[in-house]
């Protein structure tokens, strides 16, 4: 995603500078902006991809709290198919 915003950016670049600001001292506002508007970009993208990370590691928490208590309740049933009475109860919790 970021190397289609540097090719866009870089097409813009190539085109000719639309304006002079007289008041910076490289003279090319149209390179500024544009500057500006591939940060923005980049910095909403990285803000995405960051939100994609977090919902990514909590599911993933999730599961690995699924699979422990996957793994309890078989290690339960199999206590109780094996002969312990105490096992066998209902389980709090669930």
């Amino acid at each position: 995603m970021r190397t289609v915003i540097v090719a866009a950016a870089l097409a813009a670049f190539a085109a000719p500078a639309l304006a002079q600001d007289p008041t910076d001292p490289n003279g090319d506002k149209r390179t500024h902006e544009l500057n500006a508007e591939v940060a923005a970009r980049l910095k909403a993208q990285d803000e995405a991809e960051a939100r994609a990370m977090a919902e990514y590691r909590a599911a993933q928490a999730k599961y690995e709290s699924d699979m422990a208590a996957h793994r309890a309740a078989t290690a339960r049933y199999e206590a109780c198919v094996a002969g312990d009475q105490t096992a066998c109860g209902p389980t709090s919790g669930s």
